[in-house]
């Protein structure tokens, strides 16, 4: 097992409280940023793929064909 640095664990944490639901606003605190800037920017890819998958979930909700 290859070591773990105290920033992957954090990191970790961070993505899987966005992916829980847990707002950004909390996440950038739980997290120590000083501005909830850096925790969009560091974690963007996360919010992105959330949304994608919310929309799928409403387009089954609606109707339409998942792609």
């Amino acid at each position: 097992m290859r070591p773990i640095r105290f920033h992957d664990l954090r990191h970790n944490i961070a993505i899987n409280l966005l992916i829980m639901g847990v707002s950004m606003e909390e996440v950038s605190a739980w997290v120590g940023h000083s501005s909830i800037s850096t925790t969009e920017k560091g974690y963007a890819h996360i919010t992105v793929a959330m949304r994608r998958r919310a929309a799928g979930v409403l387009d089954q909700f609606m109707g339409y064909p998942l792609s």
